[in-house]
């Protein structure tokens, strides 16, 4: 009797056990489906991504096309001649998935290769950096990006790098990544201080308002309240005045009452700004494709030539 029951007993631990095993399997075989299915629809809308990227001239042209003949804009159509600092056109389908262009011109941010001086004091007040950590951060800056190994009065060379862990060198040269700027004295500090709210309106960083990409004008029709107060060295009321002038009476930026900033508000005398422009000729494009519910994206610098964009190159650098 009781060999029957220890046998019994025995047979349903086995029982469980198997179970379990079988359990176990079942689930890591579910993950590895749901794995690879995953990364499957990643791809996927990768490959949506970049090809976003390369009907944009198409999408320029079939606009061109339906406003010649049909005798009407098309709906949500992208003026390149009164952008407004973003636009985003409509999802198209393609295959299992579908894709959508978002744009941004580069010109309505801070060139961190060509910014001067007095720019980076009027921009970084709007800060609670000191005024050592300014200055530091402006001469050291000017070090990693000129040719030669002579040291500013506040900045930073080989000498000061090499005392690092681990040691490296002054780059001498034009700064090619955002992230790049990490390794500049006095970078990180800079790049993650935030700026007043009651200017930006929201929470954001100092790198939100810079860039590396095109060369180094600032468009006063694109351009943030911030950097519209830090270019005009004005007072930010006054650049308030302008951003509403320029969004007309409905305060809604890309409407037909608009009224388009000159750039002799930003001059000297009778000597123009050569930082200012009043229109865009870089913008970054982002592609983002989607595939059941999975999401990728892809950026390239695209400059406007003649009215049509043309790829100047990819972006694969991510902002620190």
């Amino acid at each position: 009797m009781n060999r029957n029951a220890s046998a019994l007993l025995l047979a349903l631990w086995l029982t469980m056990a198997l179970a379990l095993l079988v359990s176990v399997f079942a689930y890591a075989v579910n993950q590895e489906i749901a794995w690879t299915s995953w990364h499957r629809k990643k791809d996927e809308a990768g490959v949506l991504a970049k090809s976003a990227l390369q009907y944009l001239p198409k999408l320029l042209e079939d606009q061109r096309r339906e406003t010649a003949y049909g005798g009407k804009p098309p709906e949500n159509p992208l003026d390149l001649d009164l952008f407004t600092g973003f636009w985003q056109s409509k999802d198209f389908a393609l295959g299992r998935g579908t894709f959508h262009l978002a744009i941004r011109d580069v010109e309505q941010k801070i060139n961190v290769n060509t910014a001067p001086k007095e720019l980076w004091e009027n921009f970084l007040s709007f800060t609670k950096l000191s005024e050592d950590d300014v200055r530091a951060w402006i001469d050291s800056l000017a070090d990693w990006t000129d040719s030669n190994d002579a040291v500013r009065l506040n900045g930073a060379e080989d000498e000061y790098y090499s005392r690092l862990s681990p040691p490296y060198r002054a780059k001498n040269g034009p700064v090619t990544t955002l992230g790049e700027l990490l390794w500049v004295r006095k970078g990180p500090e800079v790049l993650s201080a935030r700026l007043d709210p009651d200017v930006t309106r929201r929470a954001e960083r100092v790198i939100d308002y810079l860039t590396v990409e095109g060369d180094g004008k600032i468009n006063v029709n694109t351009a943030p309240l911030i950097v519209l107060a830090s270019l005009g060295h004005v007072d930010v009321a006054t650049a308030e005045k302008w951003l509403n002038d320029r969004n007309g009476l409905d305060g809604v930026p890309g409407t037909e009452d608009d009224k388009p900033l000159e750039s002799g508000l930003f001059q000297a005398g009778s000597t123009p700004d050569p930082m200012v422009t009043t229109r865009s000729d870089y913008f970054i494009v982002e592609g983002i494709g989607e595939v059941g519910g999975v999401r990728a994206a892809w950026r390239g610098l695209f400059v406007n030539e003649g009215g049509q964009l043309k790829k100047i190159k990819d972006i694969v650098d991510q902002d620190p």
